[in-house]
């Protein structure tokens, strides 16, 4: 099983591997700037993922920011991204990840990943 830090508990080995097959066709056939990327089936796949999805995503888009933290939005119903704040991936991820830390979702960066 694969362990994400002590906040988010366990992600079993076919969440994991249905996350990350999503994701890269998602990434992949979303390449092309006139699809809406939330349109996607693999993004509604994801969505559809719940809270067991929310450490992946947030995992993600620690080594990769991208339109992936939609979907946070979509499963948490938040936003913590100011209105006023940023267009640039890198610092909404950032800021994701500081709602992880804070909701348990995600451990605190100093903690390491646990794959088993």
């Amino acid at each position: 099983m694969l362990e994400l830090g002590r906040p988010s508990g366990v992600i079993t080995p076919v969440q994991f591997d249905e996350f990350a097959e999503a994701k890269n066709r998602w990434y992949f056939d979303t390449l092309d700037v006139r699809t809406d990327p939330s349109q996607h089936p693999d993004f509604r796949r994801i969505v559809g993922m719940g809270e067991s999805a929310i450490p992946l995503i947030l995992e993600e888009l620690k080594i990769r920011p991208s339109l992936l933290y939609v979907a946070l939005e979509a499963i948490t119903g938040e936003n913590p991204v100011p209105e006023t704040g940023s267009d640039s991936l890198e610092e909404i991820s950032e800021i994701w990840q500081r709602w992880g830390e804070q909701n348990r979702s995600i451990a605190p960066r100093d903690e390491v990943l646990v794959f088993g």
